[in-house]
């Protein structure tokens, strides 16, 4: 068995057991003086494969989670609708926002952009705090934070919008990043 097929054989090892946190610090041990150029590289075929692996397990993890939350805490169109096999994945994530981070938009089409802030308001530390008791797993992380947004949070498509937006004014709001790993909340303050 030569180093490539014993790096590929570690990977699925840590894939068998969805060791997500074991693939995501996995290095290769393949010597780079041995690897090809282009497509045929070892070296980029074993993080493709590492990646893959990675992003398979996330993607059945959260399937999993998903199930179980809307299961215990869906409404009962959720319930029903995923029930019947549809997705509702925009359904499921306007429902699990509304109660673990209330107050905050949920944007879906990444408009909201924002600048760092560099003092922000009573008001701002106050709210940013309350998402702290809302997300305790996630102030490790220097999450939830003020900025200042430049940009309004879209959580509908310019499209179905008919083309028009809404003037916006930059104000301080509180952001928490990448919420079920894929969104980011916005609240205005």
């Amino acid at each position: 068995m030569g180093a490539v097929d014993r790096e590929r054989a570690a990977i699925d090892a840590l894939e068998v057991v969805g060791d997500v946190a074991g693939l995501e610090a996995y290095r290769p041990t393949v010597d780079p003086r041995l690897t090809l150029s282009g497509a045929d590289n070892a070296l980029y075929n074993f993080w493709r494969a590492r990646d893959d692996a990675v992003k398979g397990l996330k993607a059945k993890a959260a399937e999993v989670g998903k199930a179980a939350w809307v299961t215990a805490h869906g409404s009962a169109h959720l319930k029903r609708a995923v029930g019947e096999g549809y997705d509702c994945q925009r359904l499921y994530v306007l429902e699990r926002a509304a109660i673990e981070a209330p107050g905050f938009v949920v944007d879906f089409y990444g408009g909201a952009e924002w600048k760092e802030r560099s003092c922000p308001s009573e008001l701002a530390l106050d709210a940013c705090d309350a998402a702290r008791e809302l997300a305790p797993d996630r102030v490790n992380r220097g999450e939830p934070f003020v900025a200042w947004l430049t940009s309004a949070p879209r959580p509908v498509k310019v499209e179905e919008e008919y083309g028009y937006e809404e003037p916006f004014t930059p104000c301080e709001a509180v952001v928490l990043r990448d919420y079920l790993g894929k969104y980011d909340l916005v609240r205005v303050v």
